[in-house]
């Protein structure tokens, strides 16, 4: 019998898991919220009331969902990738990077002033708890 070794993956095939995970994957508010709770994210209002924002309350839950899905991704990248296909990856991901930028400012600026008001005077703190393993 031959020696089957698992084939490494490449950058595009990174690229596209990460279209087809991130990019096209269209969940409810609900199930973004169920993924983002199993992720142990944590996300408290340090300053405005984060369920006034009404509709950007979604924008902002699937934001960090495709944020924590994307970290996903990069955590694998960084330990099996060579440093040029590292490159092609994380040019990718800037691109990427630039497009949500894009539609954050273009769905804010389509707000009314009293929601672009209620936006500004919102801080947030989100994190990520990460269980700490004890030593053996």
């Amino acid at each position: 019998m031959h020696d089957i070794k698992k084939a490494k993956k490449t950058a595009l095939q990174y690229i596209q898991q990460v279209m087809d995970n991130v990019e096209a994957n269209a969940l409810s508010p609900q199930e973004m919220l169920t993924d983002i709770k199993m992720m142990n994210f944590k996300i408290r209002p340090l300053s405005g009331d984060i369920f006034s924002m009404s509709k950007k309350h979604s924008e902002l839950l699937e934001s960090l969902w495709r944020i924590a899905k994307i970290e996903e991704v990069v955590v694998e990248v960084l330990q099996t990738l060579e440093e040029d296909e590292k490159e092609t990856f994380f040019t990718y991901l800037h691109m990427l990077e630039t497009k949500f930028q894009k539609q954050v400012h273009e769905s804010l600026a389509s707000a009314s002033a009293s929601e672009q008001k209620k936006v500004s005077m919102t801080t947030l703190e989100i994190f990520r708890e990460v269980s700490r393993k004890k030593p053996n």
